[in-house]
């Protein structure tokens, strides 16, 4: 009995500190690239969506629709923020020109006619903007190792400078800061400018290349459409949680943002429609995050003690009735000899007979009585196991395979002579 409950307390206690330990202990980070408005890893966009939503005055908010479905909104003065997508050239240019804003981060800009789809729209880009964008393909394991890439960045040293165009003149250094280099490396997209520039750089990133020299490109661009604005910016990670809570980071998407703060701005994020981000959490969390839950929780782990401990104590089992076992095996052989009784076939019963003997006597001594090319020295042998004569075994094996072989009925008194004598020789074995 002590022994018992002395198990039951420790068990209990064991798992009341595993629910303690599980409960407080930090939840591993998830460095998979989502944008996902409910995602508090390095690479989701919670975080970021609090802060710029207490920031930014005249307001932030995300929503589930894509571009293509935004466009058909007749929704206007207001700054749209597209993270990681591809939008249509013809539906941007519609769009800005219904006084909205809009910020393309890492976002295809392709074009689409006739219900044919053309590619990228870098000539439209060319002509119209003087916009260059060039396309890096990355394979998917590259995007996979993010924490990888990080650390090598990290433990050797390898940042790039980031650095605000302030005005129309110079660059200048009254915002830069340091950012490690797959923040910048791993991106889709690459903007360069040509002759007909109508936009103007706004962040620059200063790296030193495989040659050692430094050298610059261009990952934010602004150009003026009407009365609105055109950002393009092919750092998709800048818009991440890491790069809200990293030093120096923070005002520099601050100042991009402020740059369409005039209207609302609008982060387009379709994961929120399917809840993929909240289906992260675990089921735990979410009983425990929930009051009434959480005392339910309690409850039911209370009761479950409880039980464990008033039925703890040994019980005497109820000892069953049982029975004897009847025997039945001389109530089958009475049932199998009226059937044949009834029958009245002593040809049948003598064959089975018969073929018992003849495997009785091939599993026992080795010979076969059926192989007529070796009769003699069968008898023999059968002489020398049981001690009866060769000339009895001859002739009563030949009276009985006689019985069988002819259709003649068998009677009572041939079937008993024959089953005594193969009774006989089976018992002399």
């Amino acid at each position: 009995m002590k022994i018992s409950r002395v198990f039951i307390v420790c068990a209990v206690l064991l798992f009341l500190v595993m629910l303690v330990i599980e409960y407080v202990r930090p939840k591993p980070f998830d460095w998979d690239t989502t944008y996902a408005h409910r995602d508090y890893n390095p690479f989701g966009c919670a975080v970021m969506d609090s802060v710029f939503s207490a920031s930014l005055p005249n307001g932030y908010s995300v929503s589930p629709l894509t571009f293509g479905q935004l466009v058909l909104d007749s929704i206007s003065h207001t700054s749209i923020l597209v993270p990681n997508s591809s939008v249509q050239f013809d539906e941007l240019m519609e769009k800005l020109h219904q006084h909205t804003n809009i910020i393309l981060v890492n976002t295809e800009i392709y074009t689409y006619e006739d219900g044919y789809y053309y590619g990228d729209a870098t000539n439209l880009l060319k002509d119209s903007l003087g916009l260059i964008q060039t396309r890096r393909n990355f394979s998917g394991y590259y995007y996979k190792q993010n924490l990888d890439f990080f650390k090598d960045a990290y433990k050797n040293q390898q940042h790039d400078l980031l650095v605000w165009k302030a005005g129309t003149g110079n660059y200048t250094t009254d915002l830069s800061t340091r950012i490690l280099s797959p923040f910048v490396s791993m991106n889709d997209y690459k903007f360069s400018f040509n002759g007909r520039l109508r936009g103007k750089p706004l962040i620059l990133s200063y790296y030193t290349n495989e040659d050692g020299k430094l050298s610059c490109d261009t990952i934010a661009a602004q150009f003026n459409i009407g009365n609105s604005k055109l950002i393009v910016l092919g750092t998709p990670r800048l818009f991440t949680n890491i790069s809200v809570l990293t030093y120096g980071q923070s005002p520099m998407l601050m100042r991009l943002l402020s740059q369409v703060s005039e209207y609302p701005v609008i982060r387009l994020d379709p994961t929120e429609k399917t809840e993929i981000a909240g289906k992260s959490e675990s089921e735990l969390r979410v009983l425990l995050a929930n009051p009434p839950l959480r005392w339910a929780t309690y409850l039911i782990l209370l009761l479950i003690v409880l039980a464990m401990f008033f039925t703890a104590r040994r019980r005497q089992r109820v000892i069953p009735v049982i029975t004897p076992p009847v025997n039945q095996s001389l109530a089958m052989v009475n049932h199998i000899g009226s059937l044949y009784f009834r029958r009245r076939d002593n040809a049948d019963l003598l064959r089975k007979k018969y073929n018992y003997f003849v495997e009785d006597i091939r599993r026992r001594i080795m010979i076969d009585l059926d192989d007529s090319s070796q009769l003699n020295e069968n008898l023999q042998a059968l002489q020398d196991a049981t001690g009866i004569g060769r000339e009895e075994l001859k002739t009563d094996l030949n009276l009985i395979q006689s019985l069988l072989d002819t259709e003649q009925k068998i009677t009572n008194q041939q079937l008993m002579t024959s089953i005594d004598f193969l009774n006989k020789v089976l018992n002399n074995l």
